[in-house]
């Protein structure tokens, strides 16, 4: 499935966003974060692995840049498609909306400072909430870099994965992560795999640079990582 929730969904207006939708569908992945209006971008999107009920939801904080939200990347409105904007009304009605029809609740946000190695306040206060209302993990994008990992009330923030794919590999860092989530008999946990960028594409990180890169994390996070063989394990617990 594809998070559409970015700044750069609207670049090509509501034609680009509707070819993108369609090759989505052509070519059978999921999607959310967009939509030809503002109910359909901000509506939860269902999986069912193994009798457990996924929702995935999807958000762009579009104040990060010094432009005009309503005439260069504008979100959905009731008439207009667009992305799901990092309105708090409209996040914690869908969180709602997704808690009473599934077991595990995902938020993906686009949101924090590009390069940043730290989240903000933003960050913070939308992603507390949010699992105050609850979510049951976040997942941040935007800032190119890996930002910390917290653990809130027993629930994972990941603030920034970083880059996956990329064009500019100048930009932000080579070192990321991807973000494996096991749920077994109701019981979670996290492993985490980091990866290297180069020819624009990721890579499973050797076993050393791996470690040395995931202390790094668990150093500036407030999560209990056990690292080895080149992987972070963080133990979760109960839903």
């Amino acid at each position: 499935m594809a998070t559409l929730a970015n700044n750069h969904i609207m670049d090509y207006g509501p034609t680009g966003l509707h070819d993108t939708i369609t090759a989505l569908k052509e070519n059978n992945v999921s999607y959310v974060g967009a939509g030809e209006n503002i109910d359909k971008a901000s509506q939860p999107l269902y999986y069912k692995v193994n009798n457990v009920t996924i929702a995935i939801l999807s958000f762009y904080d579009n104040t990060i840049f010094p432009f005009d939200p309503t005439t260069q990347v504008q979100a959905a409105t009731d008439s207009h498609p667009g992305y799901a904007p990092m309105d708090w009304d409209l996040i914690k009605k869908s969180i709602a909306t997704a808690r009473n029809n599934s077991d595990l609740v995902v938020v993906c946000f686009h949101y924090g400072v590009e390069y940043s190695l730290w989240h903000d306040e933003s960050q913070e206060e939308v992603s507390r909430k949010s699992i105050d209302e609850g979510a049951d993990l976040i997942i941040g994008n935007h800032p190119h870099v890996t930002q910390e990992i917290e653990m809130y009330k027993g629930k994972l923030i990941f603030y920034s994965l970083g880059n996956t794919v990329f064009y500019d590999l100048t930009a932000g860092s080579p070192n990321n992560i991807l973000v494996e989530y096991k749920v077994t008999n109701g019981t979670a946990q996290a492993i985490i795999h980091p990866i290297l960028v180069y020819n624009y594409a990721p890579h499973i990180m050797d076993d050393q640079s791996a470690n040395v890169f995931l202390k790094s994390i668990k150093d500036k996070s407030n999560v209990n990582m056990t690292i080895e063989n080149g992987l972070g394990i963080i133990n979760i617990g109960k839903l």
